[in-house]
């Protein structure tokens, strides 16, 4: 069968027309096509990384302590632990066991070390004995008078009128070394007493020791005579002689009126 020229024209407009439709239709379906990939990952952590993690998590952090001299050191691992959430209370009683603060002498000032020992490693840490604060006082120095045979105190006790604690008497510093030297030479000489890097001088005076049969029976029997000045004087440097009742009397702080107090810094 033969086409003529207008039927073959007429079957080219067709093809066109569907191969025009067919692009078409391609394209509307590729728009809602859609497709959803999935990827999943997946983080695998060794037995090795493991390990290290929950070592770095058990490790000891110690405290660096600090106490005042004389004061008791606690024996439970606890309070030398930092991280002491990282471990459980069992644990922190078997530790307690390995708590070595034998270097720690809790009496004299100065940096110890103590240790913690924990899977046969050894943790180290630092105890620093402090010295004690003192409180801060003020007192008066007695001025003192004892006969060229007298035995010179070295309490301090015996040099202040006010009574204090004893923590600060042995904070204190006696020095007689002037009183001392010229023991034998009656005279007016100085002594100190140095507390907290303050300097306090009293006075100190030595006199004759001599006996005379006018005086002697003028002076009890605790006390010897001064010539030079024609009384007696108490061979207890702490009391004094009383002229009305002829005894030795306690000293009385309103009664001392020679003291000298100066303050150096």
């Amino acid at each position: 069968m033969r086409w003529n020229w207008k039927e073959l024209r007429l079957l080219s407009v067709i093809i066109a027309i569907w191969g025009v439709i067919s692009i078409g239709t391609g394209l509307s379906l590729k728009k809602y096509d859609y497709t959803i990939t999935k990827t999943k990952y997946t983080v695998k952590i060794s037995s090795n990384q493991q390990t290290q993690a929950q070592s770095k998590k058990n490790e000891i952090k110690l405290k660096n302590i600090e106490i005042e001299v004389g004061n008791p050191i606690s024996t439970n691992a606890k309070d030398y632990i930092e991280n002491i959430e990282d471990f459980s209370d069992l644990l922190l009683r078997q530790l307690s066991e390995t708590l070595d603060t034998s270097l720690v002498n809790i009496n004299q000032p100065g940096n110890y070390k103590y240790t913690i020992t924990y899977k046969k490693k050894k943790y180290e840490g630092i105890i620093t004995i402090m010295e004690k604060e003192v409180p801060n006082v003020t007192f008066t120095l007695k001025a003192k008078i004892m006969p060229t045979t007298g035995t010179l105190s070295r309490n301090k006790k015996d040099y202040i009128y006010e009574e204090l604690d004893e923590e600060i008497y042995n904070n204190m510093i006696l020095d007689l070394r002037e009183v001392e030297s010229h023991q034998s030479i009656p005279g007016k000489y100085k002594y100190t007493i140095t507390f907290k890097d303050t300097v306090y001088y009293g006075d100190f005076e030595i006199v004759e020791d001599v006996v005379t049969n006018k005086v002697v029976n003028a002076c009890p029997s605790d006390a010897i005579v001064d010539n030079m000045n024609k009384t007696c004087v108490c061979k207890d440097s702490n009391k004094k002689y009383d002229e009305e009742t002829k005894t030795c009397v306690e000293q009385e702080t309103e009664e001392i009126t020679t003291e000298e107090k100066r303050v150096l810094r």
